[in-house]
C-alpha cells in the first residue's frame, strides 16, 4: 500500500510519513482499493496481498488491511507489525477486501469477497481494535452473507455500523448485472435482512455514505449512467430522496 497525504493547495505534505508518502509491504505486490480513518485520525486501508503460493504464479491473494498512525508510520498495536492478511477459508486463494468501516466501540469491519471451489461468497470481518478477530461475530470473526456457484459473485463495496451494534453491507454480483443487495447484520453476524433493489443492470457500485441519522445513499452504475439511491437503515428504500 501507498498513501500520500496532500495540504489544501494540492501539493504533497512533506511533513506526513517519508516526504508525504507512507508505506505498507506486505507481500511486494499489494493492492489498496478503499481507506478510512477513525476519531483519532488513525488511517485503515483495505485491499488485497498477492502472494505465489505454489511456485506458478502471483495471482494469489488474501484480503489485506494496514494501520497508519496519523503521522502516517504503521500502527505496531495492531497484530504486532500494523498489517494483517485475512484468509477467508477460500482453497482459490481470491480474498480481497473493498470497504473498511470503525464503529463507536473502535472495532474494525473489514468486508469484500472470496472463493472456494466453484463457490464464490462475499464475506465480512469483526476486528479487535489490537487487530484480533472478534470470535463473537460470525464463525472466528468472520461472516459470509451470500454464497453462490458460477462465474458471478457476491462483493460487498460498502459497510456501515449503527449504534445498537448491527451493521450494514452493500453489494452487487461482479461481472453480471443483477441487484443492489443491501444487507443487514446482527451483533453476531447473523443476517437480518437482505433487501435486493433491481433498478436495471448494474454494472457496478461506487462507494456509498451514511448519514447521521443512519440513512445510506448508493451510487452506482446503472444502464451506463450515474443512478443514486438512498435506503433508510431498515434496507427499504427511502422514497422521500
Amino acid at each position: 500500500f501507498v498513501l500520500t497525504r496532500l495540504n489544501l493547495d494540492g501539493s504533497v505534505d512533506a511533513n506526513f510519513a517519508t516526504n508525504g508518502f507512507a508505506y505498507a509491504d506486505i507481500h511486494g505486490i499489494d493492492e489498496g482499493n478503499s481507506l478510512t480513518l477513525d476519531k483519532g485520525g488513525n488511517i485503515f486501508v483495505v485491499g488485497a496481498a498477492y502472494f505465489d503460493h505454489d511456485g506458478t504464479s502471483q495471482n494469489d491473494r488474501n484480503m489485506a488491511i494496514a494501520k497508519f498512525l496519523p503521522n502516517g508510520s504503521l500502527d505496531t498495536t495492531f497484530n504486532s507489525t500494523g498489517m494483517l492478511e485475512i484468509d477467508f477459508g477460500s482453497d482459490n486463494r481470491e480474498d480481497t477486501g473493498y470497504a473498511v468501516n470503525i464503529a463507536a466501540d473502535g472495532q474494525v469491519i473489514v468486508a469484500g469477497s472470496g472463493q472456494s471451489g466453484s463457490n464464490k461468497f462475499s464475506a465480512v470481518a469483526r476486528l479487535n481494535p489490537d487487530g484480533s478477530f472478534d470470535n463473537s461475530f460470525g464463525q472466528n470473526g468472520i461472516a459470509k452473507p451470500h454464497t453462490v456457484t458460477g462465474s458471478d459473485g457476491p462483493v460487498i463495496k460498502s459497510a456501515f455500523t449503527h449504534n445498537d451494534g448491527t451493521m450494514t453491507l452493500i453489494s452487487h454480483w461482479e461481472n453480471s448485472t443483477g441487484a443492489i443487495y443491501v444487507t443487514r447484520l446482527d451483533l453476531a453476524g447473523s443476517t437480518l435482512s437482505n433487501d435486493s433493489h433491481d433498478l436495471g443492470d448494474v454494472h457496478g457500485l461506487s462507494k456509498s455514505i451514511q448519514y447521521p441519522d443512519g440513512r445510506i445513499l448508493i451510487s452506482a452504475n446503472v444502464d451506463e449512467k450515474v443512478v443514486l439511491i438512498r435506503v433508510e437503515q431498515d434496507g427499504t428504500v427511502d422514497s422521500s430522496f
